[in-house]
């Protein structure tokens, strides 16, 4: 039978830590409205500005190992927080916020495993222009 473990994680890490997350090919397409974006977006402004020590973003379902996930629930969040990062990026006139964003974006390069960088959430197929305006600067 198979491990079930429940952690409690800062987003910082998700996107920080050398994980690669991928949606499997039974996950149903991405269904979020503007609506739905707006009120993740909205309730993280609130709570950064209330200064709020830990904000509740909802679970995050993953299976894998060795760094590597299928997201089985919270595909959609975690997507939403990659394309607000990709904006922020893009708006943003600070140059190194820029860089450290666009790392986070991408698992770290390990030269002597020979691993290169890649996006830290593989999209489907039929998704390359939002994966572009996620993992390219600027689109």
């Amino acid at each position: 039978m198979a491990e079930i473990n429940a952690d409690k994680v800062k987003i910082g890490e998700l996107f920080n830590d050398p994980l690669q997350f991928s949606i499997p090919n039974f996950q149903r397409p991405p269904s979020w409205e503007k609506d739905n974006f707006d009120k993740l977006f909205e309730d993280i402004y609130d709570a950064f500005y209330a200064k709020q020590e830990e904000y509740f973003l909802g679970s995050i379902i993953l299976k894998g190992e060795d760094n590597r996930y299928e997201i089985i629930d919270g595909q959609q969040r975690l997507t939403a927080l990659a394309i607000l990062l990709a904006v922020v990026r893009d708006e943003t006139p600070d140059t190194s916020l820029k860089e450290e964003i666009q790392s986070s974006l991408y698992t770290k390069e390990v030269k002597i495993k020979r691993t290169p960088s890649v996006p830290r959430i593989k999209m489907w197929e039929d998704l390359s222009q939002l994966e572009d305006f996620i993992y390219v600067p600027g689109k």
